[in-house]
């Protein structure tokens, strides 16, 4: 009988080992998915059973300091999708086709999430989607061929009351339908920063600018950068989006912010090919 249990128990292991995983590389992702019973083996080791997500169709992880997503691409099932008030600086939903609703915005208090675009091209499902009070925000691609789903965008910006400076564009499907203010575009709400288009004409792939690393973060007063060389200009916002310093056509490798208050900034690197953004903690 001892036998008999003995092998019931390596089998289980043997298949547990032979089953596949999803990286998920962020602990507190992963912290989430365990509080909430989705990993099965309630430990954070970087991975979950692929077989334990792909049949998720709600999640809520909202306001858990995740920092990457890396993992939701294999959530095959998923419809909707809360990941607002995070820290994360980008957002790949292209795998997840199944999406209806996304909320991936802040609270209007202080800003957490703060990607400056974001692809939402492959979810023709999309029925709501929220993306308020991110400073940072300049591009969404919403050009998935069945806008007409699409009845609710949520895509305004106001910090600790006053209204974000920055511009946004948004790709659509139906240009003229959209600034004739014909449905579905005349239920979106937006600002007046906004602009529905067919083509942005942006480039938002950020790969080659991705090893640019700023520290210490947070800071007290110098900010250093390190692989700064492929940069051509550096700006700095506030939460509100708008223009504090900015640095051109000089080699930076640290940046003074002595003359700050306290609180959350931004920092945008820029180079001939593409942007950048890192959020500051100035203490």
């Amino acid at each position: 009988m001892k036998t008999y249990i003995a092998l019931i128990i390596i089998l289980f292991f043997c298949l547990r080992q032979n089953a596949q995983t999803t990286a998920i590389p962020d602990a507190n992702f992963e912290q989430a998915l365990i509080y909430f019973g989705i990993d099965s083996d309630g430990t954070i080791n970087g991975q979950v059973l692929t077989s334990d997500i792909n049949t998720i169709t709600e999640l809520d992880i909202s306001d858990r300091s995740i920092g990457a997503l890396t993992g939701i691409e294999d959530f095959s099932s998923l419809e909707i999708l809360n990941c607002s008030d995070n820290n994360l600086a980008t957002l790949d939903l292209s795998n997840n086709s199944m999406l209806k609703e996304l909320y991936a915005g802040n609270p209007s208090e202080l800003p957490e999430n703060y990607f400056s675009s974001i692809d939402l091209s492959n979810n023709s499902l999309l029925e709501r989607v929220w993306l308020n009070n991110i400073p940072t925000l300049e591009f969404i691609n919403l050009k998935n061929g069945n806008n007409s789903l699409l009845t609710y965008l949520e895509v305004t910006c106001y910090i600790e009351g006053a209204s974000c400076s920055t511009e946004l564009c948004v790709e659509v499907d139906d240009e003229q339908a959209a600034n004739n203010n014909q449905p579905p575009y005349s239920s979106w709400i937006r600002s007046s920063l906004t602009t529905l288009t067919e083509n942005c004409n942006l480039n938002t792939d950020t790969e080659n600018l991705k090893e640019i690393t700023f520290y210490p973060n947070p800071t007290k007063d110098i900010l250093f950068i390190e692989n700064s060389s492929e940069i051509e200009s550096l700006q700095l916002f506030n939460v509100n989006g708008k223009l504090l310093k900015s640095w051109k056509g000089i080699q930076l490798e640290k940046i003074s912010l002595s003359d700050l208050t306290r609180g959350i900034y931004f920092v945008k690197a820029a180079s001939n090919r593409n942007n950048f953004v890192k959020k500051i903690i100035k203490l």
